[in-house]
């Protein structure tokens, strides 16, 4: 889904990844779910931000993507990844 203008979804969720009508991947369902729990797992577990300078200090993200021939990606950025509790932590170390 995107957001074309004013700042609504258009409702078009088709992705081109997947393919289309019969030659449609199967496992499309089982992929989005495990992408959509993957996700929810990280943002549970962990605050992730702007990494900060020196002077405390926000770093702003540069809005840069790489100019592939097949895919777009955004160019490496600097970020904070902090546990949201002790546990997520322990486990990780463990």
């Amino acid at each position: 889904m995107g957001l074309p203008h004013r700042g609504k979804l258009n409702g078009d969720d088709t992705i081109l990844a997947f393919g289309f009508s019969r030659r449609v991947c199967v496992s499309q369902h089982l992929a989005e779910t495990t992408l959509w729990l993957a996700f929810a797992s990280v943002l549970t577990c962990f605050i992730i931000s702007k990494e900060k300078d020196a002077n405390g200090q926000e770093i702003d993200i540069s809005e840069n993507y790489s100019d592939g021939p097949t895919f777009s990606y955004p160019l490496p950025f600097k970020c904070s990844i902090t546990p949201r509790f002790s546990s997520v932590e322990s486990t990780i170390v463990e």
